[in-house]
């Protein structure tokens, strides 16, 4: 396959990385965005980079997408605000075993981690209290990025490199004829042609594929992110480490100077979402409540934070929480990009060299994800961790 004419559907991390590789490899490439880069939930992201993952497909995808973002600033000539701070992953008791064997899948693919012992949680971060004996490890090079530094980062690579990125453009329908893409009509009427197209626009991607004729398994939920400032007299003059918490249902990373941001780890308790364009892009004061209730479970003193707010995002969901990527059914040229339940941005960008290689090259470059098909869902074969985990997958 050449690599001809594309046109993606979204401004986010995916669609942006899948950008610059279709051009690497000789595309011409269009994208567009309806708002602005970022403006989905690729902005509001936690933009936490940890490789804990229970499949081995999406475990290599973190490892190796945490080397882009670990190295960005040689790569795109920006600073990504990069900080490795390392992960620390709680669990009930009874997952301990699942947790060991997960522990060890990891290490087999290169990644620095290890269980350790409650005590030696509490010596790494002295705030932590580990009275109930939950099951834990440490992934040593985890780490978080900030996501509009990035998301600048790569807005202005692609237009340097000669990608024609359209803000304000929303994509109003997928044409298509005789069973292929035929291309995309604008709000106000413009027609771009394209025989190709990557749909990458997160909570939009189910209507627009509906427009054209798929019915695609994602849903959007509505979740929520707070930021707590840590108490001046608790020790807390040095950032924590991002923490990852099964028994009380939230991830926790520090953010800007004595900031920590929390989320929630239920996502099934998520609002579900029914006109994407028009949610509230705030917390709920109910949610930041909880959400510092549950950090405190964990770093007591944090119950002396005092609130500064929050947001919330849009979610692509699929029923096993784990992404569609790849040709679209039914459609020639179609490839779909969306449903990452909250875990797109770490694996953005991998992801999108995987993606750009088969859009260009018909097939996959390094790692196979074959499993990510739409049609899995159909099949009764969704993507199953081997040790199950909620949904850190």
């Amino acid at each position: 396959m050449s690599a001809g004419d594309v046109v993606i559907i979204g401004g986010g991390v995916m669609g942006l990385f899948t950008a610059l590789r279709l051009r690497e490899l000789g595309a011409s490439v269009t994208l567009l965005e309806k708002r602005f880069c970022g403006a989905g939930s690729s902005g509001k992201s936690g933009a936490i980079l940890r490789q804990h993952y229970s499949n081995e497909t999406t475990a290599a995808l973190a490892r190796d997408s945490l080397g882009v973002f670990s190295g960005f600033g040689a790569r795109f000539g920006n600073d990504a605000g990069f900080r490795r701070t390392g992960c620390l992953f709680f669990a009930p008791p009874e997952l301990r075993d699942a947790m060991r064997h997960n522990v060890a899948l990891l290490r087999g693919l290169g990644i620095d981690t290890e269980m350790i012992e409650p005590d030696r949680a509490r010596a790494i971060e002295p705030r932590f209290d580990v009275s109930d004996d939950p099951a834990c490890c440490v992934e040593w090079d985890a780490g978080y990025v900030d996501p509009m530094l990035v998301l600048a980062a790569l807005e202005a690579a692609a237009r340097d490199r000669g990608v024609a990125v359209r803000t304000g453009e929303r994509a109003e329908a997928i044409l298509r004829r005789s069973g292929a893409v035929a291309g995309i009509e604008l709000r106000g009427g413009e027609i771009i042609g394209a025989e190709t197209v990557v749909l990458a626009a997160g909570a939009w991607t189910a209507a627009l594929a509906s427009g054209a004729g798929l019915s695609l398994p994602i849903r959007a939920t509505r979740p929520q992110i707070a930021f707590t400032r840590r108490p001046c007299d608790a020790g807390f003059d040095r950032d924590h480490p991002i923490v990852c918490d099964l028994v009380n249902a939230y991830y926790a990373r520090p953010d800007l100077p004595s900031l920590t941001l929390i989320g929630g780890l239920d996502m099934e308790a998520d609002p579900p979402v029914d006109d994407p364009d028009h949610e509230p892009e705030g917390i709920d004061d109910a949610i930041v409540e909880e959400l510092n209730r549950r950090l405190a479970r964990r770093m007591p003193a944090m119950s002396r934070g005092r609130s500064r707010g929050g947001m919330s995002a849009l979610y692509a969901c699929t029923p096993d929480y784990h992404p569609i990527v790849g040709p679209a059914p039914g459609l020639r040229g179609l490839f779909l990009c969306a449903g990452f339940s909250g875990h797109g941005f770490k694996l953005s960008p991998e992801i999108g060299r995987e993606l750009a290689h088969l859009v260009a090259r018909g097939s996959w470059e390094t790692h196979d994800l074959t499993l990510f098909r739409a049609e899995r869902f159909e099949q009764n074969d969704p993507v199953r961790g081997r040790y199950e985990y909620s949904i850190l997958g």
